[in-house]
């Protein structure tokens, strides 16, 4: 009888630590995916304030709510007209109203905003960016792309 009770509790036991070890492997799991993907967004946000959103950010990317305000077509023009056009109808515009701090990355973190400068109907703007980074399951997703426009007399 003593031998059954001591081989229930050595049982018991090792169920308890192999529950454990289980809980302790699946939390280092889910801070190592944390981790990653706010590296991985961070990485985006600095690539995209130091060499430009049109070679890191493809349409995909964007949230369901940003591809219903741009159209594909939109996102991939390349003619500057057409471009600023897509930034006027983003100007202002912050979908996602969280404070930035509570996204995986944004361009906004870096010291001095991303600018891009364009020049239409003779007129000279300084474009101000604020790109906000998250993740979607596993996917790196634009949930603001706010476009901040200003006339300036001057590009440089």
């Amino acid at each position: 009888m003593k031998k059954i009770f001591v081989s229930k509790k050595i049982n018991i036991l090792i169920k308890v630590i192999v529950s454990i070890v289980v809980v302790i492997i699946l939390a280092f799991t889910g801070f190592y995916y944390h981790v990653k993907h706010t590296v991985e967004a961070q990485h985006l946000a600095f690539s995209i304030h130091g060499q430009g959103w049109k070679k890191y950010i493809s349409y995909d990317m964007l949230s369901d709510d940003l591809q219903e305000i741009i159209s594909e077509e939109e996102f991939s023009d390349t003619d500057p007209k057409n471009k600023f056009r897509m930034y006027r109808k983003l100007e202002n515009m912050i979908i996602d109203n969280r404070d930035q701090s509570e996204f995986y990355a944004t361009t906004t973190g870096v010291k001095t905003p991303y600018v891009e400068f364009y020049e239409t109907d003779g007129k000279k703007y300084r474009v101000d960016f604020r790109i906000d980074i998250d993740n979607h399951f596993g996917k790196m997703e634009v949930r603001n792309f706010c476009c901040h426009i200003h006339e300036v007399q001057n590009i440089f």
